[in-house]
């Protein structure tokens, strides 16, 4: 298709000229708010309860009834594409997410599972591997206990305080240092 300025002949133009060449050039908007229109994005969505390998629908709703294994396309050919997948039962089965091959991995993993109901992640390609950009995924069980971990270390440490402040109200003593050494185990 050509859009052609069109010049009524003997008006001081000797032709018509092209203004812009479609085949050439593919004009692309992208969704969302621009010059005044909100353009509307639409996701394809399919739900999924066997295993099945990505392609044509951006939005993948797994009931992992059974286990389910959902696997990225080939990376080299899907630069730029994207996914939302999604566990919606409540069954203890996992959805185990995996690239196409074993280089293809997801933020270095060789496949991610999805283990909860509704959690989900969302994944990127940048042509030779996958990324996790979005959802609600824990990648390491580790982080988990990292953070516990943390947090058992911040209550023991007010423990000691909570300890060292009944020490203190108990003994009556003012003006001396109390210290961790100074309160006994109950």
């Amino acid at each position: 298709m050509r859009l052609v300025e069109f010049y009524p002949e003997k008006q001081g133009r000797p032709e018509s000229r092209t203004v812009l060449d479609m085949e050439s050039r593919a004009p692309a908007i992208p969704a969302g708010y621009l010059s005044g229109i909100m353009l509307k994005a639409s996701y394809s969505t399919i739900e999924q309860t066997k295993d099945y390998t990505a392609a044509g629908y951006t939005v993948i709703l797994v009931d992992a009834t059974s286990p389910v294994r959902i696997t990225l396309p080939e990376a080299e050919t899907n630069a730029g594409k994207y996914y939302y997948i999604k566990k919606i039962d409540s069954s203890n089965n996992k959805v185990i997410v995996e690239g196409d091959s074993t280089t293809e991995t997801i933020d270095g993993e060789e496949n991610i599972e999805l283990t909860s109901q509704y959690q989900y992640v969302k994944v990127f390609c940048n042509s030779t591997v996958w990324y996790i950009i979005g959802g609600e995924y824990v990648g390491l069980e580790s982080t988990m206990d990292d953070l516990l971990n943390k947090q058992i270390s911040s209550l023991e440490e007010l423990l000691i305080q909570i300890k060292l402040i009944k020490l203190h109200l108990a003994t009556g003593l003012t003006g001396m240092d109390i210290s961790g050494e100074d309160i006994e185990e109950d």
